[in-house]
């Protein structure tokens, strides 16, 4: 199986000493947890590509000011993993953080800006023109990074519904798609809001889509939420150390046990599991290297893996499925890596 690494390449990243190659592509033995590099593509910043459901698409933002010129670009994923670039069209905002792909289009979170754009995608899987431009609007109590929206996630509920995870608000605001108008609009009765100063930066669902956890950076929180019939209700908080945090992802098992959340200060994966409206701490594991700015569950629900941008690679940890602890397994160099996305599609043979 294939996964894609983004790397920071610029200065202006958040990476203390900027060296990635754009995007890396890489197979991955679910046997051993191995990880070989396969290519690279070189992209400025590349910042949490995602891969169509056909498993036949990447697409990835540039993580840059808007006044660098930052790209939307596609890529024809080949079957070895290669990526064949299809287009690239303008992306006018600050800092592209975070995509998701839902109703045939590309919604792209601007955490500088403060707004989602909004793009059609056309069915030979390129980018299409932007649709549709969603400011957000507010401050949160934290001064120094909340003194105006900062859009960090787009997350589908379902092809018509998503949520945009804003730290410099507190919430994770809720939009549905008007197909008569073919726009995103505001559904303010399932917006999420969180503990002032929290933070809100990324989300995560299980598999029936009964409950979802929200991690705030700034507080290192983990906020529960449960179904009602108008939207989700938090049912507990728990908590990955004590002072100043930099939470980054959270992820949540296949099987719905388990919850795992990087953490950038104290450079560790914790870990919790979830019984039923209880979250309760199974412990702290060292992420393997520095600044774990994300994290990823591999399909087969048996690995996860962490990438460490300061520490320039990509720890593999292996997951006991009876009790969600982490053991350490292998690491693959990867310069400053920032994401890891997975193709859990089978991608048609292609004769270029």
């Amino acid at each position: 199986m294939y996964f894609f690494a983004g790397s920071y390449t610029e200065t202006n990243s958040p990476a203390a000493v900027p060296k990635g190659l754009g995007i890396v592509s890489c197979s991955f033995d679910p046997e051993n947890g191995s990880i070989r590099i396969i290519d690279s593509q070189f992209q400025r910043n590349p910042a949490y590509p995602i891969v169509s459901a056909n498993g036949m698409f990447l697409y990835v933002a540039e993580e840059i000011f808007k006044s660098e010129n930052p790209q939307l670009v596609s890529y024809r994923i080949h079957e070895n993993g290669n990526l064949i670039m299809l287009n690239a069209v303008p992306l006018p905002g600050d800092y592209a953080c975070h995509l998701a792909i839902a109703s045939q289009t590309i919604l792209v979170a601007n955490y500088g800006s403060g707004d989602i754009l909004v793009y059609a995608l056309e069915e030979d899987g390129s980018i299409g023109p932007m649709m549709q431009r969603i400011k957000h609007t507010g401050s949160g109590v934290n001064k120094e990074r909340q003194e105006a929206p900062h859009p960090h996630m787009i997350y589908p509920i379902d092809d018509h519904t998503v949520y945009c995870v804003d730290l410099g608000i507190d919430m994770a605001k809720a939009y549905r798609f008007v197909s008569s108008e073919k726009r995103w609009e505001p559904a303010t009765e399932p917006d999420i809001k969180i503990k002032p100063g929290a933070g809100a930066r990324h989300m995560d669902m299980d598999l029936k889509k009964e409950w979802l956890v929200l991690i705030g950076e700034l507080s290192g929180e983990v906020f529960l939420y449960r179904k009602t019939e108008t939207g989700f209700q938090c049912v507990d908080t728990a908590s990955t150390g004590k002072g100043e945090m930099t939470a980054a992802a959270i992820r949540v098992h296949a099987d719905g046990r388990f919850i795992y959340c990087s953490e950038r200060t104290t450079n560790c994966i914790y870990t919790f599991t979830v019984s039923p409206n209880k979250l309760q701490p199974i412990g702290a594991f060292s992420s393997g290297g520095k600044t774990p700015r994300d994290i990823a569950i591999d399909p087969t629900g048996k690995w996860l893996l962490s990438a460490n941008q300061d520490e320039n690679m990509i720890a593999v940890f292996s997951i006991d499925q009876l009790t969600g602890e982490l053991r350490f397994a292998s690491e693959c160099f990867v310069p400053t890596p920032s994401c890891i996305c997975w193709q859990t599609q089978k991608t048609p043979a292609i004769n270029n």
